[in-house]
């Protein structure tokens, strides 16, 4: 079976008005810390059980 492969967003890239994604959420935002949780977490076992079927990913 192929190598899933996830696209993850950039926070940092240019948007069509002059700030960056990133500067919309506040440095002491809690979503800050939800972020950095869910970034350390291992989702292999759950990718594991991905088929590969569905709809392709968003572009």
């Amino acid at each position: 079976m192929a190598k899933i492969q996830i696209k993850s967003e950039t926070r940092h890239e240019l948007s069509f008005f002059p700030n960056s994604f990133d500067d919309y959420v506040p440095k002491d935002s809690k979503v800050r810390m939800v972020d950095r949780i869910v970034r350390s977490m291992d989702i292999n076992p759950l990718m594991d059980t991905y088929d590969g079927i569905g709809a392709p990913p968003y572009s």
